[in-house]
């Protein structure tokens, strides 16, 4: 996620060429292709919203006694999480500035109205949103099916459908897709694809 909002970030900042005059400035900030670029951000923004909780769930409180490989390797593995999240944030927030100071206008979006914190179904269907599946990479709550219609009208970015053995929110399916399961940063923790069994009755078309 941290490469790429870097990559993002090199994207965006090549909107600030000063050698462009302002007709080709404007011309470039109407175009389609800033456009889907600044969509794309606003689906990067809840992933790292999304896997940042998810990351929290299993950094620890504390320094705790390491006892055993077992021990010592998880606690690698929660430093590198650690690390990985405060890099991700960084860009996020370097991100964010470059976009404020182009003038630029992404979605405008609160963790508390979101479906997964609860904030979008104004209490109509409570029980339903208490026992949603959790999505299969951030663990957070996904759209149970037979609420699709009415929870994407009112927040189109919890999109979920079924898909290699659980429930996902469409963004965290079209990541872990296209990116996460063939990133560097994962063979590196040499970590088997937790969903490589359901790779050939996959029934979601991203």
């Amino acid at each position: 996620l941290c490469e790429l909002l870097v990559e993002s970030s090199v994207q965006i900042s090549e909107f600030a060429d000063p050698d462009w005059s302002d007709e080709e400035r404007q011309c470039v900030h109407e175009s389609d292709e800033l456009q889907s670029l600044l969509r794309g951000l606003s689906s990067l923004r809840r992933l790292l919203w999304r896997l940042g909780l998810a990351a929290e769930l299993f950094m620890p409180e504390g320094e705790g006694p390491v006892d055993g490989s077992d021990a010592e390797a998880l606690q690698e593995l929660q430093a590198s999480i650690a690390s990985s999240l405060a890099k991700a944030k960084a860009s996020w927030a370097k991100l964010e500035s470059d976009i404020i100071s182009l003038r630029l206008k992404i979605e405008p979006w609160q963790e508390g109205s979101t479906f997964e914190a609860g904030g979008c179904t104004n209490g109509s269907v409570p029980e339903q949103q208490r026992t949603a599946p959790l999505c299969r990479l951030c663990l957070l709550p996904a759209v149970p099916l037979g609420m699709e219609a009415e929870i994407e009208e009112r927040d189109p970015g919890a999109v979920s459908a079924p898909w290699r053995g659980g429930h996902w929110h469409v963004q965290c399916a079209n990541f872990w897709l296209r990116h996460a399961s063939c990133s560097k940063a994962f063979k590196d923790l040499k970590v088997e694809d937790p969903f490589e069994e359901y790779h050939t009755n996959s029934g979601l078309v991203i």
